[in-house]
């Protein structure tokens, strides 16, 4: 974890930690700002100008990951979009349905063994044909699904080859 100083721990391999901690540090500025007539106004010299200032307090940086905790972690998700998270995230609802509803048919059914539709996703997820479209060929090239049948005038069928919901990056409250 890299610590920046406005109380927040990125993960090591992130690399634009310095973009994601301007986002951070202007939501704790607005914070702190929203509260500066309720704080001691503090003064130092500063190259010898006298200086006034309210300081951030840990209260504050609770608020900041109240308010934008996960936003800021969605953020730092370098390997797929948002939106790709939710279409994946409908993805298992779907392929779950379905293996609860096999397995009581079929023993030794395996979920990477049943498919889903582009139809099914359009009706659970109430999005267009086009981002279905768009973010399963995400999908396919971070290798999460493989279509199972499909070409032009065909329905597509997909499949999941892995069968887990890959996890946000951890940012740490180290205050």
């Amino acid at each position: 974890m890299n610590r920046i100083g406005n109380g927040i721990s990125y993960p090591a391999e992130i690399i634009n930690t310095r973009r994601e901690n301007t986002k951070a540090a202007s939501l704790l500025s607005a914070i702190t700002l929203l509260h500066q007539y309720q704080r001691d106004i503090k003064q130092e010299t500063i190259y010898g100008v006298d200086t006034q200032y309210i300081e951030v307090t840990p209260e504050d940086v609770a608020a900041m990951h109240r308010i934008a905790g996960d936003t800021l972690r969605q953020s730092l998700a370098t390997e797929m979009s948002k939106l790709c998270r939710d279409l994946l995230r409908v993805i298992h609802e779907i392929v779950q349905e379905k293996y609860e509803e096999s397995t009581a048919l079929q023993e030794g059914l395996h979920r990477w063994q049943l498919t889903f539709t582009r139809k099914e996703l359009m009706e659970r997820s109430h999005w267009s044909m086009w981002h279905i479209r768009e973010h399963a060929e995400e999908l396919m090239q971070l290798g999460y699904i493989v279509p199972r049948t499909g070409k032009k005038g065909q329905r597509y069928a997909y499949s999941l080859v892995e069968d887990l919901l890959p996890d946000l990056p951890d940012i740490a409250d180290v205050n």
